[in-house]
């Protein structure tokens, strides 16, 4: 059901160069399966990683993948590695990587370029850890525990045991596992704290709780976080919600907890899901789950589930799928210049002659209101939407039915920003108007040629104003005698890659994002002493288009960007962000006008 989606909904696009179409971002849920036929270098997945770009590593008995979301890139023996079985990778500094090698020692992957790691060792590295104080740390075979000292591989002790997986419990407790003998606990310093228990472990794995959980061949096992020193392992009951004949005796390929706080448990009979509340359910076969051997699981930075497995690569996402849902409006024939959210399932549509509201759960188009004139649209900011019919104004808001009616002169102005109830600036051509009670007055003429575009006011009250072809200028608002006034503090053209404004979107201080003609998307900071930092992203960084026409930010931060080619999003990654070109791997290439948020 459609409605069962909407209570997470992220964003709504309208197509404005086909007016009668009307896209949505619906959460659900699908399983998609990735294999050699997609591009990737071998079907048997060992291990999943996400770098600090945002690109998955696939891991595989046949090489090395990279997906940047819409294709594989692969390195082999051809590329320069050892031998194609990979157990591992991780990044130990900005594009460079430690590839763990089922033979023939690891080896370094930097800036796409593979060479060896000297001097040469011949240790093979099963997995990586991250223990305290971010101390990275492997698992080998025939050497015990292994560590990364920022140059080189070394061995930890002289053991020559094999290490499969491990598990740090905290600063001092590791869990371990040897497949010739059992789950063993150790200090950092791999001194033994207990004697070897025999148990067939297929996963380690401690949760934010401080819980450790053992998947065994025979069901799922907790660890007693009471460790006494020379005692065995002891083992506690499963929590009531993880009591389930699945998990009490079915063989457990792996096991996860995601950044919500949910529970992922890839099992012989299905995927688990245990969610904060304790609810569960099993994905099977007739979701897309395969029952093939599961060898990994990894959660993305976009609440994606990667399942690596015998047979090839899986995703399991509850990510936003785009879903055309209306092809023609009827009486709504003059096409839709906006869109306005009315309630949890009803968006309002704007149209020349006419509005109405749509339902989203049955497609129905009710509350048909009609209009002496050809209308026009304004966004006055993130809640409120301005439609002028002759000198009558309306003021929509998010989330309300009631509307505000309001007089308006008969003038035509390119942006309309509100300053106060019943105050607003307006724009046109070059000159700046304060609009109250119908009337109008100018209170500003810019520089020749820089004819106002958009506008916005940030968190700080000022007024920041994109032109056609003559940059940005910011301005202070003040109250003068009798009046508002305007103040031209900063021009900005020469600092920004592109003149020619098409977008403006601020929601927070310090923090403008401006959608340009010729050059994407740019991010413009303002730092204390009053320096200006500017990032760009264009079709350079992944960016479907360079013609930006809107920007709007989602409830988790992301930047959403639509362009004549389509829509992108822009995931945070430190002081920067990662293009995701969502419409490239969603196919959906439509001119996008209009991108408005959900949340009400």
């Amino acid at each position: 059901m459609l409605s069962a989606f909407i209570r997470k909904f992220l964003l709504i696009t309208t197509t404005l160069l086909t007016a009668l179409d009307l896209a949505l971002l619906a959460q659900q849920v699908n399983i998609r399966r990735y294999s050699i036929e997609d591009g990737l270098v071998n079907n048997d997945v060992l291990n999943i990683y996400q770098d600090q770009q945002g690109f998955i590593w696939l891991c595989t008995r046949g090489g090395l993948s990279r997906y940047d979301g819409s294709r594989f890139t692969n390195y082999t023996t051809a590329s320069g590695l050892d031998q194609d079985m990979i157990n591992d990778i991780i990044e130990v500094a900005p594009q460079e990587f430690i590839i763990a090698q089922n033979s023939d020692g690891p080896c370094l992957l930097k800036n796409g370029r593979i060479t060896p790691i000297l001097p040469k060792t011949k240790i093979t590295l099963n997995g990586f850890y991250l223990a305290a104080n971010s101390r990275l740390v492997a698992t080998t075979d025939l050497n015990g525990m292994a560590e990364w000292d920022k140059r080189n591989i070394r061995r930890l002790d002289s053991s020559t045991r094999s290490i499969a997986i491990m598990t740090v419990i905290n600063d001092s407790v590791w869990l371990l596992y040897d497949p010739a003998a059992g789950i063993q606990l150790t200090n950092s310093s791999f001194k033994s704290l207990s004697p070897i228990t025999p148990v067939f472990a297929t996963t380690l794995f401690t949760d934010s709780q401080n819980q450790t959980w053992i998947g065994t061949t025979t069901g799922l096992r907790l660890l007693n976080p009471t460790i006494q020193q020379g005692q065995p392992p002891a083992l506690l009951p499963l929590p009531a919600s993880f009591d389930l004949p699945v998990l009490r005796q079915g063989y457990i390929y792996d096991f996860m907890e995601d950044s919500r706080g949910n529970y992922w448990i890839a099992t012989g009979a299905g995927l688990l899901k245990i969610d904060t509340g304790g609810n569960s359910q099993l994905y099977t076969e007739k979701d897309g789950w395969s029952q093939e051997h599961i060898n990994c699981m990894k959660e993305d930075d976009q609440h994606n589930i990667w399942i690596g497995s015998t047979t090839g690569l899986l995703r399991f996402s509850t990510n936003p799928e785009i879903k055309k849902i209306v092809t023609g409006f009827g009486k709504l024939y003059d096409g839709i210049a906006g869109i306005s959210p009315v309630g949890t399932n009803k968006v309002r549509l704007f149209g020349i002659k006419h509005t109405g509201e749509l339902d989203l759960q049955t497609g129905e188009l009710d509350n048909l209101q009609n209009h002496s004139s050809a209308s026009v649209l304004y966004k006055l900011n993130s809640r409120e939407t301005l439609l002028v019919n002759g000198e009558k104004g309306t003021i929509y808001q998010v989330g309300k039915k009631e509307v505000e009616t309001i007089r308006w002169p008969l003038k035509y102005f390119s942006d309309v920003v509100k300053i106060d109830p019943g105050l607003f600036l307006c724009a046109l051509d070059k000159d700046l108007f304060l609009v109250s009670n119908g009337h109008y007055t100018k209170i500003l003429t810019i520089a020749t040629g820089s004819q106002v575009n958009k506008m916005a006011i940030d968190k700080r009250n000022f007024l920041w104003v994109g032109t056609w072809s003559n940059g940005l200028f910011k301005m202070k608002i003040s109250n003068g005698p009798g009046s508002l006034q305007l103040k031209i503090i900063d021009t900005i053209a020469s600092r920004l890659p592109d003149r020619y404004i098409r977008a403006i979107y601020t929601d927070k201080e310090n923090e403008l994002w401006i959608g340009t003609r010729n050059k994407g998307v740019i991010r413009l900071l303002e730092h204390t002493n009053g320096d200006c930092e500017v990032q760009h992203y264009g079709t350079g960084e992944g960016l479907s288009s360079n013609f930006v026409i809107v920007i709007n930010r989602d409830s988790s931060g992301n930047i959403w960007a639509g362009s004549k080619q389509g829509l992108d999003k822009l995931i945070p990654a430190g002081n920067r962000y990662r293009v995701f070109n969502f419409g490239w791997l969603k196919k959906f290439h439509a001119d996008v006008g209009k991108i408005r948020s959900y949340f009400i």
